[in-house]
């Protein structure tokens, strides 16, 4: 299992979107309130695809590892 830390540098809370769950990450979710860190837990050989919006949500959603290498990108 991976793991990712988020923290909330903005002034306003930050939301998880709900697909963040859907796609296999482990987490707390409920809203991260400012100056808090947040843990994420990926599957294993996963690195994290992460989008932020501007009215304070996120997605953190997990990507294959080899998926990556084996398209020559790296």
């Amino acid at each position: 299992m991976n793991k990712f830390v988020f923290f909330n540098d903005a002034k306003q809370n930050i939301n998880i979107h709900t697909a963040t769950k859907e796609h296999g990450v482990i987490c707390d979710m409920s809203p991260i309130e400012p100056l808090e860190e947040r843990l994420f837990k990926l599957p294993r050989n996963t690195y994290p695809w992460v989008k932020q919006w501007s009215n304070g949500m996120i997605l953190v959603s997990p990507v294959e590892l080899y998926s990556y290498e084996e398209s020559g990108k790296m």
